[in-house]
């Protein structure tokens, strides 16, 4: 595999002798072009072990001159109002609500919603709007901060024995599931990236099959595009780590030429 990825990243004319490759061999690199894509996001989670300053104020920002009514004691929620259920939003991507009934739908769409019920604390997630899943994360009884806690302090940025408490309970609660993170990472990822790629593998084949004329086969234009898809690839694991948007682009550019070249390559062989 890593002789076929040096050939289709630097010597294009070579690819057209891969074209006989069976398809499950060739599912197996575009397995490793997936899994080298997934790099660059496992790292950044795989590396992310507390919240930032920046987190942290965002979080406290959310709530500051917000009443939360509620209070932890004796290791259950209750309410110091008749509210029953609140939502906060701390960005696009993550709520906060405290149920003390039975959940609703959110007014506005998060992928994640982190649940304080009565007895702990449950993520909820949300794919493309609609509830997916939901799992436990903790019980207050687990953690000693969250004894006889009144989470009114909430409204106040300044009171920083409340804030430390809460986000030393989340840190820990970060380095206890950053390594099942990770896994879903690398495993979401990777399927989302060989979906993607053999989408692309397919969208290239059948262009270049409108202009091969069926000279060559639809088999062929296949693997040659899975093939030259490897440019972008890496470009693209480069652009990540580095920050560097444009070398994508050029990746992106090199797999369109590469596929023509390869391509047009075997086409000019059949018509000789």
């Amino acid at each position: 595999m890593i002789k076929r990825l040096k050939t289709a990243l630097f010597v294009p004319t070579e690819i057209i002798n891969m074209r006989v490759d069976s398809f499950g061999l060739v599912f197996v690199y575009i397995l490793l072009l997936a899994f080298i894509m997934m790099i660059p996001a496992s790292i950044k989670v795989a590396r992310f072990d507390k919240l930032s300053l920046d987190e942290r104020l965002k979080i406290q920002d959310t709530f500051k001159d917000k009443e939360v009514p509620y209070t932890i004691v004796n290791n259950k929620l209750s309410n110091t109002s008749e509210v029953m259920l609140s939502d906060y939003y701390i960005d696009e991507e993550i709520m906060v609500t405290f149920a003390l009934k039975e959940l609703s739908d959110p007014e506005k769409k998060t992928s994640y919603r982190i649940v304080f019920l009565e007895n702990g604390v449950s993520i909820y997630y949300y794919l493309n709007g609609r509830f997916a899943t939901s799992l436990p994360m903790f019980k207050y009884e687990e953690y000693p901060e969250l004894t006889n806690i009144n989470l009114h302090h909430a409204i106040s940025d300044q009171n920083y024995e409340f804030w430390n408490d809460i986000f030393n309970v989340v840190n820990k609660e970060i380095k206890r599931y950053i390594p099942y993170v990770t896994i879903g990472v690398i495993i979401g990822y990777t399927l989302s990236n060989l979906g993607i790629m053999l989408a692309i593998g397919v969208v290239l084949a059948l262009v270049q099959r409108l202009i091969t004329r069926r000279i060559i086969s639809f088999k062929e234009n296949y693997v040659i595009a899975c093939y030259a898809l490897s440019p972008m690839v890496v470009s693209g694991l480069l652009s990540e780590l580095f920050g560097l948007r444009f070398i994508y682009m050029i990746g992106i550019v090199l797999a369109v030429i590469y596929n023509m070249i390869a391509s047009n390559q075997l086409l000019s062989i059949r018509r000789n």
